[in-house]
């Protein structure tokens, strides 16, 4: 049986295989294979099983190959992933409020993505998320500081199975890719995809099989899986093509998805499901700014609105005066007689208010990050 033929073995097919698979690791390691088995002595044991549908394999005489020696795709046991040859940067993150060991997890996030920015990361792959759609104010330099050193950053949609039906922050922030994830039907995952119209695009978030820090592999579904791989597209298109934004990158994983959902923008899947071959090497639409929000643009429009609301308080609504669009004082239609009515000591004045960004010292964990060559 061929590989391709895979798919036409049942599940209880696989079942058996996989049941076998484990009882023969017990049965040459005992009960505890998990904590003895590194992950170089279980590929070696992968490599020696026979798949459902496959003869024995009878003795092959002809010369060993160096598996260095051979094109990624062609390297035995092992998990590739989808940009192999990109150079990765990772840090640790404590998931954890109080956290015991130091700064809060929104502190840790600020300087992760600043940290990562300032070591040369490309891509930021965040597969982190949270139950609400704002962020806090601190978050604002540091993901600033990645889209004005166009730096790509790519955030998990959530999952519906953590209670997070709808999308949260970081994936929320204006310029953010989020990623929203499809089982292998290519359906939107019911229990590993949170939707919202922050939503970008959908890649597959079940069943993902992946290497395991202490060696071995596991296998689990969630957004926080589809992430990753979206990330490793956007570092091939960026290989492909070094010449493109990290905006014009995301544009062309975006147009070149495969339609999924409802028509234009879908709340769950976004522009569609990731197509690899179609981002690197199809043709899309001509690339416009305009068509993608920017962090910079929200905080001047948001920030600013807040701080001059803030400015505001305390100004008697009978006094004539509102705040106009630079935080500069205007009169209503009224304002002479109600001036002529009080006794003010002077004039009313309202501060402009100027945005101050907060960056706090932290430390932060993203899974990926990619970098190309210049």
């Amino acid at each position: 049986m061929e590989p391709e033929d895979f798919d036409d073995l049942s599940d209880e097919e696989w079942d058996d295989w996989f049941d076998d698979f484990l009882a023969d690791l017990e049965e040459i390691y005992g009960e505890d294979w998990e904590d003895e088995v590194d992950e170089d002595v279980l590929d070696e044991f992968y490599e020696t099983r026979v798949f459902p549908g496959m003869e024995e394999a009878e003795e092959d005489d002809s010369e060993a190959l160096d598996p260095e020696s051979l094109p990624w795709p062609e390297r035995p046991a092992g998990v590739v992933g989808v940009a192999p040859e990109a150079d990765l940067l990772s840090v640790s993150l404590v998931l954890e409020d109080p956290n015991p060991h130091g700064p809060s997890t929104d502190d840790q996030i600020a300087q992760a993505v600043r940290w990562a920015v300032d070591n040369g990361a490309d891509i930021i792959n965040m597969s982190i998320g949270s139950g609400t759609q704002d962020w806090p104010e601190s978050w604002d330099e540091a993901f600033l500081h990645a889209e004005q050193n166009d730096v790509l950053v790519i955030a998990a949609a959530g999952n519906r199975a953590a209670g997070h039906w709808s999308v949260g922050a970081p994936a929320t922030i204006p310029g953010v890719l989020t990623v929203a994830g499809v089982n292998q039907d290519r359906d939107i995952s019911q229990e590993s995809s949170s939707q919202g119209i922050a939503v970008d695009i959908a890649a597959a978030a079940e069943p993902l099989v992946g290497a395991l820090p202490e060696g071995g592999y596991g296998a689990w579904t969630g957004t926080s899986g589809a992430t990753p791989i979206v990330a490793g597209a956007a570092a091939l298109v960026m290989a492909a093509h070094p010449e493109l934004s990290a905006q014009q990158v995301k544009h062309r994983l975006l147009t070149s998805a495969d339609s999924a959902g409802a028509e234009g923008i879908d709340p769950e899947f976004g522009h569609g499901v990731l197509n690899v071959d179609a981002a690197v090497n199809g043709s899309v639409p001509d690339f416009n700014a305009a068509d993608y929000d920017t962090l910079e643009d929200w905080i001047q429009v948001h920030r600013r609105s807040e701080a001059e609301t803030q400015d505001a308080e305390g100004i008697p609504e009978d006094a004539g005066v509102v705040a106009g669009p630079e935080g500069e004082p205007r009169d209503l239609p009224q304002a002479a007689e109600v001036r002529s009515s009080q006794d003010w000591a002077g004039p009313v004045t309202l501060g402009v208010s100027a945005l101050v960004l907060v960056a706090l010292m932290t430390l932060a964990a993203v899974h990926l990050f990619s970098r190309r060559d210049n």
